[in-house]
């Protein structure tokens, strides 16, 4: 992270290489901006198939636990009202002057879902999604076969 110029891209790949030189690695745009950070994901669940979780994500994911589990089919309309029950929902409505574009973040869902079901994965997450008005970026996926 914080990669201003080439000479610190190349030695921040070179450590990565030699610390794990048996691993593919991938590097990735840094991305700037004012965006709310979302973990998103989708779970095998042995009562209801499936689940999804939303919730705050990157570095808040683990100490703050604070999600919500939605079973899939569900609307736009029910995520969003799942999602207003957060303890720190004013980070999806517009905290600061941030807003998640929740046609993008339903979508990003529905796509996910797909995904789970075609690779035929038992999970399937991003951590973080960053997202605003206007844009998502996933920046780690984790898939779990």
């Amino acid at each position: 992270t914080n990669i201003n110029s080439f000479e610190e891209l190349i030695e921040g790949f070179s450590y990565l290489v030699e610390r794990f030189p048996d691993k593919d690695i991938i590097v990735q745009k840094q991305i700037k901006g004012d965006y709310v950070e979302v973990i998103i994901g989708v779970k095998e669940d042995y009562s209801f198939d499936k689940i999804v979780l939303i919730g705050v994500g990157g570095i808040l994911t683990e100490l703050l636990k604070d999600y919500v589990i939605l079973v899939p089919p569900f609307t736009k309309d029910e995520m969003i009202s799942a999602l207003s029950r957060l303890k720190l929902s004013k980070l999806f409505f517009g905290y600061r002057g941030k807003k998640v574009n929740f046609d993008l973040l339903y979508d990003i869902s529905k796509k996910l879902i797909k995904l789970y079901e075609d690779e035929g994965l038992r999970e399937i997450e991003i951590n973080p999604l960053l997202i605003d008005e206007n844009n998502a970026f996933a920046v780690d996926i984790r898939f779990i076969y």
